[in-house]
This record gives C-alpha cells, sequence and structure tokens, in this order.
C-alpha cells in the first residue's frame, strides 16, 4: 500500500518580519534605507536565513504538486500493487512539477553544503532534493505516455513496465518530504521564538512583533485541527489566541506610520479573516460530531474537499492562502 498525503500546508518563511521594504521620501532616506538592506541582508547570510528560505521556497513550491501527481495516478490505477491494465475507463496523466520549482529545487544539493550549516536540516534537505529529482523524472516519462496516450498503441506494455519504478521513486520521496517537512518546521519553530523575542526586545510590541505573533499562533492553530480527532478545548483556545493576536496587529496597523505597514496588507487582513472562519467551523464540525452529507461526500470523491466547510482540506487552503499572502508581503 501507498500512504500518500492527503494535504500539504505551505510553510512560512523564516525572519520575514525583518525584511520589509518601506516605501520613503527621496534623499538622505534612501540612502538610509539601502544601507539598512545591506546590513539586513548581511545578517540574514550570517545566520542562514537565506538558506532556510530557499529551502521553505522549494518545499511551498514543489511539495504540494509532487504528491497530487500520485494522489490523480491513483485516482484510476484500481489496484496500485499490480499495476495499470490498460482497461480502466478514466486513465489520465498524472502532471509534472514545473520547471520554476525544479530549478529552485535543484540548487539545493550545493546550498546544503554551504554555510552556515543547520543542524537536523542540511542532510534532510539534500534527501529531499535527491529524491525529489528522481520523482520529477518519473512523473515526466509518464505524464508524456498518458498524455500522448501511446497506452493506446502499446497495449499498456510501457505503462505496466514503468509502474514499480514510478511507485518506488514516489515513496522514496514521500519518506524524504516527511523527514524535510518535520526539519523544516521544528527549525522555523525554534527560529521564529527567538525573533520574536529579539523583536519584543529591540523596539516592543509593533508591526513586525504582531505580525509574527499573528504568523505563529496561525501554524499552532492548524497543526492541531487538521487532526481526524482533536481536543476541542484546545482548539477553542488555539482560535481565541490567534484571533487576538490577529486584532493586535490591524488595530496596530491603523495607528502606524504609513511606512510602517507594508504593501500587500490588505489581502493578508483578508486571508487572516478567511483562515479565522474555516479554522472555527472546523473545530464546530469536531465538536458537535456534525457527519458529512452525501453532498460533502461527492465533494471529497472529486478532490474538491476544500468546498466541503469544516473540513481539513478548506481550513488547510484556507491557511495555504494566509501563507501565501505573508511569504508576498513587501
Amino acid at each position: 500500500m501507498i500512504s500518500m498525503k492527503p494535504l500539504a500546508t505551505a510553510l512560512l518563511l523564516g525572519g520575514i518580519t525583518l525584511s520589509f521594504t518601506a516605501c520613503k521620501k527621496v534623499g538622505e532616506a534612501v540612502q538610509a534605507a539601502k544601507t539598512a538592506t545591506e546590513a539586513n541582508s548581511a545578517a540574514s547570510a550570517e545566520n542562514g536565513t537565506e538558506k532556510f528560505n530557499a529551502y521553505i521556497s522549494c518545499y511551498n513550491d514543489a511539495d504540494a504538486r509532487a504528491h497530487r501527481s500520485m494522489r490523480e495516478y491513483a485516482s484510476w490505477v484500481q489496484d496500485m500493487d499490480a499495476g495499470p491494465t490498460g482497461k480502466e475507463s478514466n486513465i489520465d496523466n498524472p502532471g509534472t512539477i514545473s520547471e520554476n520549482a525544479m530549478e529552485g529545487c535543484n540548487k539545493i544539493t550545493a546550498l546544503a553544503d554551504a554555510k552556515p550549516a543547520i543542524a537536523g536540516l542540511d542532510e534532510a534537505a539534500k534527501a529531499y532534493a535527491a529524491s525529489l529529482s528522481v520523482w520529477a523524472a518519473r512523473l515526466q516519462e509518464a505524464d508524456k505516455y498518458y498524455s500522448n496516450e501511446d497506452y493506446k498503441d502499446d497495449n499498456m506494455a510501457k505503462g505496466k513496465a514503468m509502474h514499480a519504478d514510478f511507485v518506488a521513486a514516489y515513496r522514496a520521496f514521500d519518506e524524504a518530504s516527511d523527514r524535510f517537512s518535520d526539519a523544516l518546521e521544528e527549525v522555523g519553530h525554534k527560529r521564529r521564538l527567538e525573533e520574536l523575542a529579539t523583536l519584543e526586545k529591540s523596539e516592543g510590541k509593533k508591526f513586525r512583533y504582531w505580525h509574527l505573533s499573528a504568523s505563529m499562533n496561525a501554524e499552532s492553530l492548524i497543526n492541531h485541527i487538521t487532526e481526524d480527532e482533536f481536543d476541542v478545548e484546545k482548539a477553542q483556545a488555539l482560535i481565541q489566541a490567534y484571533e487576538e493576536s490577529s486584532e493586535a496587529l490591524k488595530n496596530y496597523a491603523k495607528s502606524a506610520e504609513q511606512q510602517e505597514v507594508p504593501s500587500g496588507f490588505g489581502l493578508f487582513v483578508t486571508r487572516q479573516e478567511s483562515f479565522l472562519q474555516a479554522a472555527k467551523k472546523r473545530m464546530r464540525r469536531v465538536r458537535d460530531k456534525q457527519p458529512y452529507s452525501s453532498g460533502d461526500i461527492s465533494y471529497f470523491k472529486a478532490g474538491h474537499g476544500r468546498m466541503v466547510e469544516g473540513s481539513t482540506e478548506s481550513v488547510v487552503h484556507a491557511y495555504n492562502q494566509l501563507v501565501d499572502a505573508s511569504n508576498f508581503l513587501h
């Protein structure tokens, strides 16, 4: 049997609260901004933030698509142990990982050997990049074969021959993905805790502090409520913590100077509210033991679980949109 992730949560970039570029007046302020940017870049390189963010970008750009390709393949292959027969009625191509995503991930191996080292993460990153490369190549081969419907000309001979290596490549990738994801989350959480303490000490609870606080609370919340069963009281406490930090961020932004609030903040606020609503619906479905309707189940079967209120898929979708908005604040 193949164990496939039904969902993948995007990950927050490290040090994002320290990388906003504010619009300033010309003159001396421009030179000051340039100097500050250069200093931040140097500090970022020294503490490994640039490397860490490259890892995050690779994961966010490639991982969900890489897993979705196997789900799409497995959706029509009736027996994953035996492989395709050619008699299936809904044969489809699995899709591929984008060239842009692979371009970024192909740099990971060399980057992992660069200084500074990130203990517990560099080796996981190299294993991920290597397994992803093999899996991507298998996908390219299979996608071409099924897209061109070549199985109609060879009686599925190549499809049958490819199956074992195709599955083996995915399994290796899936294991490496789990290790990489766990390492990224562990290192990222530690870094954000340190960054939050540094921000509070250096400038107090201002925009960057509340943005990071809300982001961390969102991460804690999503990690808890995506389980099939979870502690509802803890979920309610996590929802409250996230809601309070989100409100604190919005309230601070209302009174802050314009240059302190990054562009894209309006979209970020919208995504914050959407995630909060999705999290509350997820909590209520589990709390009230609300079963899924036949219509809900049809959405799941069609791969559109995010359309079902209170589903894991819906809250993960809302969270991933929030992370995208956060990562693109500038």
